[in-house]
């Protein structure tokens, strides 16, 4: 398990390996920041309307594939990566830098448990 934002904006356990929006999401969101670019800059390089990779990286919708493969050509991602979260196929140093990024925020994060006996202690 993986933290992931809720709707609070707080990290919250989520598998990234999933399949589904959320976790597609927090995998783009996660390249997207590796990378350094603003969401409408990441989306301008790529051809993407902002307004719809906007929904994706909040768990909203799925990307296309012609949005997926968009993002596979302009960044060296993979369709795997994106939709499935295997990162075999990632440049070494893309994939090392999303794995640095995920323990760094894990790191940073108060784990929900943590925060309810903070809760309950006040």
């Amino acid at each position: 398990m993986i933290d992931a934002p809720d709707d609070t904006g707080d990290f919250v356990a989520e598998e990234w390996e999933g399949t589904g929006k959320q976790a597609i999401g927090r995998r783009l969101e996660l390249t997207r920041q590796v990378v350094g670019l603003q969401q409408n800059e990441f989306c301008e390089r790529a051809g993407i309307a902002t307004n719809a990779y906007n929904q994706y990286e909040r768990g909203k919708k799925r990307p296309s594939l012609d949005n997926a493969i968009k993002l596979c050509l302009t960044y060296a991602l993979t369709l795997d990566w994106i939709y499935l979260g295997n990162d075999d196929a990632l440049r070494y140093s893309l994939a090392n830098a999303i794995k640095a990024l995920k323990e760094e925020r894990l790191k940073a994060t108060p784990t929900r448990a943590s925060r309810t006996r903070a809760k309950s202690a006040q």
